[in-house]
């Protein structure tokens, strides 16, 4: 009878021959597979070991036959641990069944062997007829590049010590902006320096000799060493007109422009050359040089980086929920010279689509010349590249600086836009060959389109031939004419087509120019270079830029315009303006004018300036012309009253009188006048607010005279009393003292029986008092946004944590002591730092008073922005955002009576078409141009127009090219260690809400990146209780078997451009369901779990251990108004903590939060936390 070990050994047995035999058959096609490398019948292939053709583990294609891979695999490893030794029938069937599985393995091994020679011969097949096609189309005028000097190893024969110190050199060039003469000294401190260390590490002096003499002595020639070199065409540009003309050599172009502008009749003449005497020669050189790289040889260069042609995306493929462009139907109908879909697969063949932006900046970081300077940058980016990698300045293909100092107007443009239309003719037209790339040893024809213009809307307008933003026909999508432009009914519009906007570009095109003007005038159509793209439709393909339309346009808009942000004005509710000066007080000027008949000049000058200038106005006095700050002074009103007076005769030159006055021209006693402190209609305002003012604050927005006029005429105080022991005396004591004179004027409400003694109203009158308020003539300018509740903006500011990937805008904004505005700033000001006060203080209000219709209309504008800026769309969210905007647009109209909407907020009404054929705004927009003009501006320069142009186009470019070699991986060994230095120097800072959009885009093996693991392996005692049984509950549910030693703790986990971690601030995270059900919980531990799935691959979870803070009672949540608007406010929750600790996977983390905390809250009698989720 066997034993129990034996009965087990082979219970164990059958259960591991079952699993083997319940393993799915393995049915894949040859050209199922798909491996590491492009398969190719040069490479020596080893059955014995699959090492060197090894399948991508990521791709689903591979998993049926990665996954029996492992199921033997793991078999293999159970047999081991079966003891058979002691048993002779055990090991029987166990050496068996051990044959069947090596069997097994075999024929997997086989099977990829047999599917690499199969593609292999298939792509040598078509490879063969490409080069066949191409001999017979290359005498059709295909272009070839020879890609050979692009595939060799950066700095392979370089010296690695002499390269270490040219990278260094040329980083401190390019990156840091470091000078020539600093970069001089570096480089020969460096030979000393290696001088130094040879002779004390005892290094023989022969051996180093050389290495020292090959160091450079100057940065030119360092960055020479790095291979920087890259191609370009160079032109002379007209400083007038912008005609370019070829620039090849001296006599390769004329001394003057002959090129005839556009609405003239003769050329233009400009001189093309300057002209400098040195050394009693004269030189001559071009006024304005335009240098264009070369896009065909950039493009060979991008191709034959490492990971490039591997990256690229080739098929689009729509989907109802789009994360990126590729997802979008615009990429699956672009049609190209054949009439079918251009973006596919095409063997032999790679299709390319790219965008362009066009955009003006100061190259003196507008310190200089303010914005009177300019030059034009212009970009092309590749869409063919996923979205973490395709916004990479050294992706970037960067086409050229059109020279300054000014922009060109939106005809001359056209000059430089021909010259890349005609790079981009060709590849589309034949299409390029290049004779080698990494994945095609044989050669790739290369076709690529120009599909989108991503540029602000001034430049888009320029570059794609439509009327500027004042124009009759403002807009380049719909026919609505600038007068209409507040009719938001958009079932009215009337649209543009293709077919209409080309005969018209071509009627301008042909016309005079009297007919020119005709047509520009009518339709705000002219003609574009870009048309002669037989494929262009600038329709379709000139976007709305998210950043400029919403964000510099709506949001700063709506708190610059209509809310009038400032922290000089009092608080307002947006129904009263600046008002007209309330004219002089007729008896006000009689005074005065008994001061110039009789009293000495000192005493013109307690008058305030406004009746000193009606006083002048009204006697038709001359004024002298005084230019500067002295024209609206008081004193300047002096001296004309002074100076006329003495030519009447009345007083001379020394201020005497000459001629004494008749008793009535005498001025009167100060107390006899107090009334004429206050205009009428002044006392007639303050007479209605004594009635019927909520409180006596009213009274302090009036001044000390006004409410000493308003007193004496409520008390009827006679002229004639006005000695030592009367009212008028007492009050007169009072001028400096508003709190008294309010204080008299409640006392006189009280007794009236209009108040109660500390000044409230009893008899409420809002419609009254507000009518008041509103036509309050020669009242102070008020502001939504006023000093006191920007004063509750900043406190909530100061209050509120933001999680460390998110920027902060101005501290103190709106008081205009702080540093400019940027697109960001302003997102994240009105987005977050307003929601939080607004809400705050407009939520109680009652749903029909003017500041909660202000609150909703600001809430649509928010939740349309936030819906904008998702990361992925559909139809759902489209349809939000544009019944959020509509609703924006239309509240303003209401709120704000006779307010004309501009053309940024019509643009966002067009939006949706977009969003909904193009997908997410991440991928078409024009904030990372923006980061490439600064670095521009970062560069070092002359000043001088005519070369500082030069010299940022070569830096620039050479700057890509070096973070390329360091980051692409491509360098040798001994250099690989620049690459983390480089990102820890120069690419470490990610905040920023546009900038984290582009960074969490990254493929998903990047998403969860765990940073600062623990120096030692876990105990026990480091686990809550709850928590690691929760752990082994979600493992063991999964089918794997828990070990507690694959489990790890760490302090953050990095996501794209967000980090998780235990401490504040990015410990808030949102856990549920967005918008839904969701939960602020806090991180307070982080968990990786690590196994082992293939022999040479482990998986690995995160998990997130939370203490959820505390739901609102029902009763409670009543007061908590951000919950009205749950797209865009949040909500709040009890400022505690439960004591479960709750574990969830890491992707069940919507995202982090920006919590504010109050100690008290109305209606609620607990510290409350306010929790706004950052879900893009």
């Amino acid at each position: 009878m066997p034993s129990i070990e034996e009965s087990r050994s082979k219970r164990m047995l059958e259960d591991l021959e079952l699993i083997f035999s319940a393993m799915p058959e393995l049915e894949m096609l040859d050209e199922d597979y798909v491996f590491m490398s492009t398969p190719t019948t040069s490479a020596i292939v080893n059955v014995a070991n699959p090492s060197c053709i090894p399948l991508r583990a990521d791709h689903s294609a591979n998993y049926s036959f990665l996954q029996r891979q492992a199921c033997i695999w793991d078999l293999h490893e159970s047999l081991d641990q079966i003891q058979e030794a002691q048993w002779p029938d055990v090991q029987v069937q166990l050496n068996a069944f051990r044959l069947r599985l090596d069997a097994a393995w075999l024929e997997l091994l086989d099977a990829q062997r047999q599917a690499w020679i199969s593609q292999a011969q298939k792509l040598d097949f078509i490879t063969a007829q490409n080069r066949d096609m191409f001999r017979v189309s290359k005498s059709e005028g295909v272009a070839l590049v020879r890609t050979e000097r692009y595939m060799r190893q950066p700095l392979s024969a370089v010296e690695p010590i002499l390269a270490a110190i040219c990278i260094i050199a040329g980083s401190a060039v390019l990156f840091c902006g470091v000078s020539l003469a600093f970069c001089r000294f570096f480089l020969k401190s460096m030979r000393l320096l290696l001088g130094l260390s040879s002779g004390r590490f005892g290094v023989d002096p022969k051996v180093v000799k050389p290495v020292l003499a090959s160091i450079p002595v100057d940065s030119t020639t360092a960055l020479k060493k790095l291979d920087l070199a890259f191609a370009y065409h160079a032109y002379v540009c007209c400083p007038a007109c912008f005609a370019p003309y070829a620039n090849t050599g001296p006599g390769s172009y004329p001394e003057t422009c002959v090129n005839v502008p556009t609405g003239s009749t003769s050329a233009c003449q400009h001189s093309l050359m300057r002209h400098r005497r040195i050394n009693g020669r004269l030189h001559s050189y071009p006024a304005r040089q335009l240098l264009l790289q070369n896009l065909k040889e950039w493009l060979g260069r991008f191709l034959c980086r490492p990971g490039i042609m591997a990256s690229l995306l080739q098929t689009p493929t729509p989907k109802a929920r789009m994360s990126d462009l590729w997802d979008a139907p615009q990429m699956s109908a672009f049609i190209g010279p054949d009439g079918s879909q251009f973006l596919r697969v095409v063997h032999g063949e790679l299709r390319l689509v790219f965008a362009l932006n066009v955009d003006g900046f100061n190259p003196f970081q507008a310190k200089e010349t303010g914005r009177r300077a300019s030059v034009t940058a212009m970009y092309l980016i590749c869409l063919n590249l996923p979205p973490h990698l395709r916004y990479k300045v050294e992706n970037m293909f960067f086409i050229g600086l059109i020279p300054g100092p000014k922009e060109p107007t939106e005809d001359q443009i056209n000059h430089i836009l021909a010259l890349v239309v005609q790079q981009l003719l060709e590849f589309w037209t034949k299409g390029v060959f290049y004779d080698r790339t990494p994945l095609h040893d044989r050669g790739l024809l290369v076709r690529l389109a120009l599909f989108l213009v991503v540029c602000d809307s001034p430049a888009g307008r320029d570059v794609s031939g439509f009327a500027r933003h004042n124009h009759t026909r403002f807009c380049p999508y719909c026919k609505l004419t600038y007068q209409e432009r507040n009719n938001v009914d958009y079932e009215t519009w009337v649209a543009r087509t293709l077919g209409e906007h080309r005969a018209c570009a071509e009627a301008w095109r042909a016309g005079n120019a009297k007919e020119k003007s005709r047509i520009w005038s009518a339709t705000g159509i002219r003609y574009s270079a870009l048309l002669e793209l037989p494929y262009w439709d600038p329709l379709r393909c000139t976007v709305i830029d998210m950043m400029h339309a919403l964000l510099l346009g709506n949001l700063k808009r709506l708190v610059r315009l209509y809310w009038n942000m400032s922290a000089s004005l009092e608080d307002g509710d947006g129904t009263r303006g600046d008002t007209a000066p309330l004219p002089p007080h007729p008896e006000m000027l009689d005074e005065i004018w008994r001061h110039v008949r009789a009293s000495p000049r000192k005493a013109l000058s307690q008058f305030t300036l406004d009746d000193l200038r009606g006083l002048v106005r009204r006697e038709n006095i001359a004024m002298p012309r005084i230019i500067g700050p002295r024209a609206n002074h008081k004193i300047t009103f002096v001296d004309a009253l002074v100076k006329h007076r003495i030519e009447l005769g009345w007083f001379n030159a020394q201020d005497e009188r000459l001629k004494e006055p008749a008793l009535d021209e005498l001025p009167h006693d100060p107390l006899q006048v107090l009334e004429l402190g206050a205009n009428p209609v002044e006392i007639a305002s303050l007479d209605v607010f004594f009635e019927c003012a909520p409180d006596a604050s009213v009274f302090f927005d009036f001044t000390a005279k006004v409410l000493i006029a308003f007193l004496v005429y409520k008390m009827e105080l006679p002229r004639s009393n006005y000695d030592k022991t009367s009212e008028r005396y007492k009050l007169w004591g009072k001028r400096g003292k508003k709190k008294a004179l309010v204080k008299r004027i409640t006392e006189l409400r009280f007794n009236a029986g209009f108040s109660d003694a500390i000044g409230n109203t009893k008899r409420p009158d809002p419609v009254r008092y507000t009518r008041t308020a509103s036509n309050l003539a020669g009242a102070k300018n008020t502001a939504i946004l006023g000093k006191r509740r920007l004063a509750e903006v900043w406190a909530d500011m100061d209050r509120t944590i933001t999680p460390t990937w998110v920027g902060h805008a101005p501290h103190h904004i709106g008081d205009k002591q702080h540093r400019k505005v940027g697109a960001d700033d302003y997102r994240i000001f009105i987005t977050i730092n307003l929601v939080v006060t607004m809400v705050r203080l407009w939520g109680p209000c009652p749903l029909d008073s003017r500041e909660r219709a202000l609150l909703d209309n600001f809430m649509a504008l928010v939740t349309a922005t936030n819906l904008a800026s998702s990361r992925e769309i559909d139809n759902e969210v489209v349809e939000q955002y544009f019944d959020n905007m509509l609703a924006w647009i239309q509240g303003l109209i209401d709120l704000f009576p006779g307010v004309l909407i501009e053309s940024q907020q019509h643009l966002s009404l067009h939006l949706p078409y977009f969003l909904l054929s193009l997908g997410p705004t991440h991928a078409w927009r024009c904030f990372v141009f923006e980061r490439w003009n600064f670095l521009l501006q970062q560069i070092n320069t002359n000043n001088q127009f005519g070369s500082l142009e030069r010299t940022m186009f070569e830096r620039f470019i050479m700057n890509q090219l070096l973070r390329a070699a360091l980051l692409d991986g491509g360098l040798t060994a001994e250099l690989q260690g620049f690459k983390p230095i480089f990102e820890e120097c120069f690419e470490s800072d990610k905040r920023g809400t546009m900038l984290s959009d582009f960074l969490s885009l990254g493929p998903d093996e990047d998403r969860a990146a765990p940073l600062h693991p623990s120096s030692q392996r876990p105990s026990l005692d480091d686990f809550e209780p709850s928590v690691l049984a929760q752990l082994r509950n979600s493992i063991t549910r999964s089918g794997a078997i828990f070990l507690f030693h694959h489990a790890s703790i760490v302090r953050s986990v990095s996501v794209g451009a967000a980090t998780f971690s235990v401490n504040s601030p990015d410990c808030y995270v949102a856990v549920g369901t967005f918008p839904a059900a969701w939960r602020l919980g806090k991180i307070v531990q982080l968990i990786t779990y690590s196994e082992p799935t293939t022999p040479a691959s482990t998986s690995s979870q995160t998990f997130v251990a939370v203490r959820y803070f505390k739901d609102l009672l029902q009763a409670d949540s009543r007061y908590d108004w951000y919950r009205d608007w749950p797209l865009a406010a949040g909500k709040l929750h009890y400022a505690e903590v439960e004591d479960e600790i709750d574990l969830v996977a890491l992707e069940q983390v919507i995202c982090h939060c920006c919590v504010t905390e109050w100690e008290t809250w109305s209606y609620i009698n607990r510290p409350v936390i306010h929790a706004l989720p950052l879900n893009r």
